[in-house]
C-alpha cells in the first residue's frame, strides 16, 4: 500500500537528503511518511524509491505524501478530492522551495472489486 502498512522494526538510518513536506515545512523524511490512517500507518514505498535514486540527482529528493489507503481511482481525477488534497500539498512543497519532478503512484487495489471497475481502471488512469 502506497500509504504505508508495514510494520515499523527497529530504528532506521535517515537520510538527511530524503525530505518530506508537511505542513508547509520540509523535513527529514522518517517512517511512516502518510498520515491518512494513524491506526494504520507503517512502512510503504516512497523511502525505499528516495533511497534508490538520491545518490543520482544533484539536490535532495523531496517526498510529498498525499496517499490516502483503499482510495478508488475516481477520487484522484477531475475534481476527486484526494487530487485537490494532493494539488495544495503539492502548492505547498512548491512554496518551500519544492520543484516537482515526478510522480510515484501505487493504487488500484479498491478498483478491482468487480470486473466492471477493472475494466474501466486502465482509462481512468489515463484521465489522470
Amino acid at each position: 500500500n502506497m500509504s504505508g502498512r508495514g510494520e515499523i522494526v527497529g530504528d532506521s538510518v535517515y537520510d538527511s537528503r530524503i525530505l518530506k513536506i508537511a505542513g508547509g515545512t520540509w523535513s527529514v523524511a522518517r517512517h511512516p511518511l502518510h498520515a491518512d490512517k494513524p491506526e494504520k500507518t507503517g512502512v510503504g514505498p516512497g523511502m525505499s524509491f528516495a533511497r534508490s535514486i538520491v545518490d543520482f540527482v544533484p539536490a535532495p529528493v523531496g517526498l510529498v505524501p498525499c496517499a490516502f489507503g483503499g482510495s478508488e481511482i475516481q477520487r484522484w481525477i477531475a475534481d476527486g478530492d484526494l487530487l485537490q488534497a494532493a494539488k495544495e500539498t503539492v502548492a505547498k512543497g512548491q512554496a518551500a522551495g519544492g520543484v516537482l519532478k515526478g510522480i510515484l503512484w501505487h493504487q488500484g487495489e479498491s478498483d478491482c472489486g468487480s470486473e466492471e471497475m477493472a475494466s474501466l481502471y486502465i482509462d481512468r488512469l489515463q484521465q489522470l
